[in-house]
């Protein structure tokens, strides 16, 4: 049974009337500040409509400017000006929205007198009264209702055109117009006072879930109390225990890329051989704490509940084969045989490729590392196969140590090792485990041991995931001759995919606007179109949607562009009349790809000029370094001049923003924390500055920021891609490498 709120007891209804007031001048403050909003508006509205209805008064020959301008624009402001001030100096307050309602009225007066009188413009009378309606208060109507009536009664007698459009009109003209807002008020004023209701209802109602709640919480607190701060301390360990490793993680990072990077600079120096057998040491040192420390950090992410698994085509075969491989050396080095046996006729899956391979290299990685004879055999066997799903069984089965039966469940658990022991041989976080079973049961798997002390260990991993897409056919055609139509708004975005399509002897139409795309393929014959996605009026998807609602004879593939790539899923994508997605900017690989697969051929080659140098690691790009930290920056300054780069360098993101401004470049090292302004600030005003010149420099972001979502931060602010920390010289030459070619193929 629902207590009324007569009913309830005192101190109940006292935290009822306190909620009720609560929410009462939260609403009253909130429809303050919309009301301050719509008298500006309407003051702007009011001046613009008297300078278009009756701008100048003429006298003769001679014209004045009408006195409907200066009402508008002095009396309007003075309209607006008072209840403006009223919701900055006494938000919420009785007073202010009495001040509010005959303000706004008086408003409606002016616009009505503004337009002579059209019937039109009384209609802002009842849609003012339903604004007012807001404030929830029914005596703020009345009000208004009192200036409408007497602003209708004293015009309609003495100045009838201004109110009522004619020269004459009856004296009970105003009454009629005074019945119809009074009309209004009555269902206005019912919905205040029913509204008004509701939330004292709510305010009461909330007034008992909250003494409920205060009397069973009372009556278990005494009993309860050592649990409950032994949990929050808990709680609060565990919180700074995550924030703790993310950011020992942060900083731990950045100097390993001065000793990471350090290294790889002194390996491709003369050094003689004990000099080499020591930089070896202090690279291999320096590879195993770099994966000590991205251990903890996936387990921080694993703890503060930040770990996202993406639904991406992927090869298990790959995947399972770059693993083996990866330890191939290891396992030689160890004197051990490392065998991979995966089937044949094995599809891809959608799956996290990336914590797919994690789960591989984890689980190979124990095996090798605790086998001194013997073999490890990575093995993948198929469990269930439909043309929808495929149930395979992992397994990577070692002849080691072995796993005593004690602590085979314990092994799963954190910082934890099948030898816990001072003396034990083997090191490592025993983090591995732990997060390869969290990744097994995110995807929905299991993961089990089988071990027998002295014989070897057997991991089994079972997973059911979506079949992905079908391996593409070889290529058998050629894209020379191709017939391409590229839309795009930005003309350096069009130049670029034009140079590049040319190069490979395409022919090649452009436009900058989807309405004049749909023109061409229907007065030309096209093999390809390639479309970027935002662009005004007609975006990229609603131009493929367009383009297959024409039904041409021969389907015309169309292929989008965009700064997010897959950002639908790939089954929408025949439904959207696209044949794939690139992302921005667009490399060369991706798209002659792409044109390989829907022409089924391969270009006959890349052009002379562009291989020339490249090839030798001569990029000759001109990069900006913005980057504070010395050591970082003596890091990345040789990297680069190895490459044949030209370097300029930026202490912070200020100066990134000015020296990008005054000269250019063809790529900009974005590093993300710099003091004065960080890469993030800088990026972005380099993008708003890029909307008037119409230029687009490469940024990429290099962070030791690693955390889940760190990269979408980036990309989100406007660069180009990302790379973390420490950074990896074989990376870092892929990209500026992809970008040399793109650029020589512009420039060529």
């Amino acid at each position: 049974m629902t207590l009324s709120a007569s009913e309830l007891p005192e101190s109940c209804r006292q935290r009822a009337r306190e909620l009720y007031e609560q929410q009462r001048d939260q609403n009253n403050r909130s429809v303050d500040r919309i009301m301050a909003i719509l008298m500006v508006v309407q003051w702007v509205f009011g001046v613009i409509a008297a300078l278009v209805i009756s701008p100048n008064t003429w006298i003769g020959e001679t014209s004045q400017t009408n006195i409907h301008v200066y009402a508008a624009i002095f009396l309007g402001g003075l309209l607006s000006a008072a209840p403006i001030a009223m919701t900055i100096v006494r938000p919420g307050e009785k007073i202010t929205r009495h001040v509010v309602a005959v303000s706004q009225m008086l408003w409606s007066a002016l616009l009505i007198h503004l337009t002579g009188g059209r019937l039109e413009t009384h209609f802002h009378v009842f849609g003012s009264l339903a604004f007012l309606a807001f404030y929830r208060d029914w005596r703020v109507l009345i009000s208004a209702s009192v200036v409408v009536a007497a602003d209708h009664l004293i015009r309609g007698i003495y100045f009838p055109q201004s109110v009522f459009g004619i020269a004459t009109a009856s004296d009970w003209r105003w009454l009629e117009h005074t019945a119809w807002v009074v009309f209004e008020d009555i269902i206005l004023i019912r919905m205040c006072i029913r509204s008004t209701e509701e939330m004292k209802e709510i305010a009461a109602r909330t007034a008992r879930a909250e003494i409920s709640h205060e009397l069973t919480e009372e009556e278990v607190r005494t009993r309860t109390a050592e649990l409950q701060v032994a949990l929050g301390h808990a709680e609060a360990a565990n919180r700074a225990k995550s924030a703790f490793l993310a950011n020992m993680s942060h900083e731990i990072r950045t100097p390993m890329n001065g000793v990471i990077g350090m290294t790889e600079l002194l390996m491709g120096t003369d050094l003689g051989s004990e000099q080499r057998q020591f930089a070896q040491t202090i690279q291999s040192s320096a590879d195993s704490l770099l994966t000590i420390i991205n251990d903890i950090l996936d387990f921080s992410k694993i703890e503060a509940g930040m770990l996202h698994l993406e639904s991406l085509d992927c090869s298990l075969r790959d995947i399972v084969e770059e693993v083996g491989q990866l330890f191939t050396s290891a396992a030689h080095r160890k004197g051990i045989e490392l065998v991979v046996s995966v089937p044949t006729s094995l599809p891809s899956v959608l799956a996290d490729p990336v914590r797919l391979r994690q789960i591989v290299t984890n689980l190979t990685g124990n095996a090798v590392k605790f086998t001194d004879q013997g073999e490890v055999m990575i093995r993948v066997e198929v469990k269930e196969q439909t043309s929808e799903r495929l149930g395979f069984r992992l397994v990577v089965e070692d002849t080691g140590i072995g796993i005593p039966p004690e602590r085979r469940e314990a092994i799963f658990s954190s910082f934890t090792q099948a030898d816990g022991s001072t003396t034990r041989q083997y090191g490592g976080t025993g983090l591995g485990l732990t997060i390869s079973r969290t990744l097994v049961e995110r995807m929905n798997g299991t993961i089990v041991v089988e071990s027998e002390v002295g014989k070897g260990s057997r991991f089994i991993v079972d997973l059911d995931l979506p079949v992905g897409e079908p391996p593409a056919a070889p290529p058998n055609g050629k894209i020379r001759g191709m017939r391409i139509l590229v839309v795009d708004d930005n003309a350096t975005n069009r130049h670029i995919l034009e140079a590049n399509l040319q190069a490979w002897g395409c022919v090649v139409t452009s436009c900058e606007r989807a309405t004049r795309a749909l023109s061409l393929v229907q007065d030309k014959e096209f093999d390809l179109v390639l479309t970027d996605y935002l662009m005004p009026q007609m975006d990229g998807i609603a131009l493929a949607r367009e383009i297959k609602a024409l039904g041409l004879v021969r389907e015309l593939p169309v292929v989008l562009v965009s700064s997010a790539a897959d950002i639908r899923p790939r089954k929408q994508w025949s439904e959207l009349g696209l044949r794939t997605w690139l992302p921005k900017p667009v490399r060369q690989s991706q798209l002659l790809q792409a044109l390989q697969q829907i022409s089924g051929g391969r270009p006959s080659g890349r052009p002379e000029r562009v291989a020339t140098g490249i090839a030798e690691g001569n990029f000759g790009l001109k990069v900006l370094l913005a980057e504070d930290n010395d050591v970082n920056v003596i890091v990345a300054s040789r990297l680069l001049s190895r490459l044949g780069c030209a370097v300029t360098l930026a202490n912070n993101g200020a100066e990134a923003v000015e020296l990008s401004g005054n000269q250019d470049f063809d790529v900009l090292l974005m590093d993300v924390q710099m003091p004065i302004m960080d890469g993030m600030e800088s990026t972005r005003q380099i993008r708003e500055r890029e909307k008037e010149t119409g230029k687009h420099v490469h940024i990429i972001a290099m962070t030791a920021s690693a955390m889940e979502g760190d990269r979408e931060s980036c990309l989100a602010a406007g660069m180009d891609d990302y790379l973390s920390k420490p950074i990896e010289m074989r990376v870092c030459r892929s990209k500026l490498e992809e970008l040399a070619l793109s650029t020589a193929v512009v420039n060529g």
